[in-house]
């Protein structure tokens, strides 16, 4: 029998792992080594050094293990928690002379009177304060030299000085990760010359890219443009035959137009993502990343196209806004070949709505995923949109969906479940906020309109009469195969203040959608766990692994 064990693939542990709940997932460590190598790639599969804390003191304790250490494939660290070590070991030094001068007082003190006390400090343990930030770095580097399986390596510089400590990681990072595959680099444009410089990685196939604002003056501007176009371009045109994936967000006012045309053309690229302005004032970048859309249109299938809109109380980007709509007419003014035949889209809306819609029609046989960001769709919209993919099966549509809804109710998530029985992650962004209607009206609430009584308490949810829930809708809900759900009450201006209490009233919808759909499994991507009546605590935190 033991033997027959050790005969199952480590797939089928996967698959059998994949019935049970993450949290019941540490019990099974002692079956088999499938289970131990998967619960431990769960916990470390993932770090991120971004806060000191005892669970990060704990990990760094751990992935001195080089065994254990092994297992991380995905690696985020923040420069500025780096600088912060740096600056606590100034502080921490003065503090130490200070310290060790009262404590010879002390001492001093202490003979003279022939006292035998004298104070006894603690033990070290996971407690961040007890260390040093040189032994806190210590054991970060160490750590970092044992993660020979790397393959994503995260780095936020934005606008912080190059110091001893952060050449050491990336270094380090350069020396030992050589299996790496995707690397990503946040920092402002003029430190991005001396970055590239310790990032000299043999293979890549996932690059990401992200300029920080920083600053208009003429003569940076120059600069900037300058180390696009000898520096960044050509780092990125190393790897020609091994990039699958670019992702370029810019919050720089520095034109793009240089870099763009100092790229080369990449055979095997299937992503592009560009988050950055496009409007009048810079319109040549439009011209430069048509031109590159151009030239990577038959192998590309996923793109994302995200130019930055302001916020207003009434939509996400007013209709004044001008990047998703010179967008939007431009590549509706380009050969067909571009934006067709694609999987994954994202797009910004347009007003009007049929320049989007013309867009979509040129995917619309193939797309998989869609994302369409930045004005609140009314149903009557959400119709259209729906309609582009009628000549499809029903089960061969949509199976991502991401929108952004004016009024959130049951009728529209019916008309999403109607036209896409297939679909399997829906993600709505939603104007309306729950319970903002006063008590005096709420014998006019719609059911169909909010999941609950303003008079329940937060530990009650209201049900619906079954009367109002007609059996058309029960029916479409019971046969939709949707696995992961999100709601976001949309949090800017005045409602900024209020996230944590709308990400209580979003968890209390879900909930009440999971009633009626009971293929959902997670919510925002976290697996659902003590059914319907858990309820995130103000202070909610995302799932995080025990390191013990």
């Amino acid at each position: 029998m033991p033997q027959l064990v050790e005969e199952i693939p480590f797939e089928i542990w996967e698959l059998i792992a994949g019935f049970l709940p993450r949290t019941e997932h540490p019990k099974l460590m002692p079956i088999n080594r499938s289970f131990f190598s998967i619960v431990l790639h769960e916990r470390y599969g993932d770090i991120r050094w971004t806060i000191l804390d005892e669970d990060m003191v704990r990990c760094l304790h751990r992935l001195q293990d080089p065994f254990i250490a092994r297992h991380v494939q995905r690696l985020h660290i923040q420069a500025w928690f780096i600088s912060q070590l740096t600056q606590r070991k100034v502080l921490k030094d003065f503090r130490e002379s200070a310290t060790s001068f009262v404590f010879r007082s002390l001492r001093n003190f202490a003979e003279y009177m022939d006292l035998a006390y004298l104070p006894v400090f603690p033990a070290k343990s996971y407690d961040p304060s007890q260390y040093t930030p040189t032994q806190i770095l210590s054991l970060m580097v160490q750590a970092l030299a044992q993660m020979t399986n790397l393959t994503c390596y995260s780095f936020e510089w934005r606008d912080l000085p190059l110091t001893a400590d952060s050449r050491v990681f990336l270094k380090t990072a350069n020396r030992y990760a050589r299996g790496l595959q995707k690397l990503v680099l946040r920092a402002q444009i003029i430190n991005f010359r001396h970055l590239l410089q310790y990032v000299d990685f043999e293979y890549l196939e996932e690059i990401t890219f992200h300029f920080d604002y920083d600053g208009n003056s003429r003569d940076l501007i120059q600069a900037n443009c300058e180390i696009l176009e000898t520096q960044v371009a050509p780092f990125i045109n190393r790897f020609t035959l091994s990039l699958h994936r670019l992702i370029i967000s810019s919050d720089s006012k520095t034109p793009m137009t240089w870099f763009f045309e100092s790229l080369s053309v990449f055979p095997k690229l299937r992503a592009l993502e560009l988050s950055m302005p496009f409007d009048n004032a810079i319109f040549p970048d439009t011209l430069a990343a048509r031109d590159f859309l151009y030239a990577h249109s038959p192998p590309l299938q996923h793109i994302k196209l995200n130019p930055p809109t302001k916020h207003t109380p009434q939509h996400s980007s007013g209709p004044g806004q001008p990047g998703p709509l010179n967008l939007n007419l431009f590549l509706l003014s380009t050969p067909p070949n571009i934006l067709a035949n694609l999987e994954n889209l994202y797009i910004p809306v347009s007003v009007p709505l049929g320049i989007t819609l013309a867009l979509l029609q040129r995917s619309a046989g193939t797309l998989k995923r869609l994302t369409l960001s930045g004005w609140y769709l009314s149903r009557d919209e959400l119709q259209t949109v729906y309609d582009v993919f009628s000549f499809r099966p029903l089960h061969a549509r949509l199976l991502y969906l991401r929108i952004e809804v004016m009024r959130f109710d049951l009728h529209v998530l019916y008309d999403i479940a109607k036209h896409f029985p297939g679909m399997e992650s829906l993600v709505i962004i939603t104007k309306n906020v729950p319970v903002v209607t006063p008590y005096e009206h709420q014998d006019t609430l719609d059911p169909f309109t909010y999941f609950w009584d303003p008079r329940e308490s937060l530990s009650t949810p209201y049900i619906p009469p079954d009367s109002r829930v007609v059996p058309r809708m029960r029916l479409a809900f019971q046969k939709w195969s949707l696995r992961d759900f999100s709601i976001y009450t949309e949090r800017y201006h005045e409602h900024q203040t209020k996230s944590f209490l709308y990400a209580r009233f979003e968890y209390r919808a879900m909930l009440k959608v999971k009633e009626f759909v009971q293929s959902i499994e997670s919510f925002k991507g976290e697996e659902v766990t003590d059914g319907s009546e858990f309820l995130p605590p103000v202070n909610h935190r995302p799932w995080r692994p025990d390191y013990r």
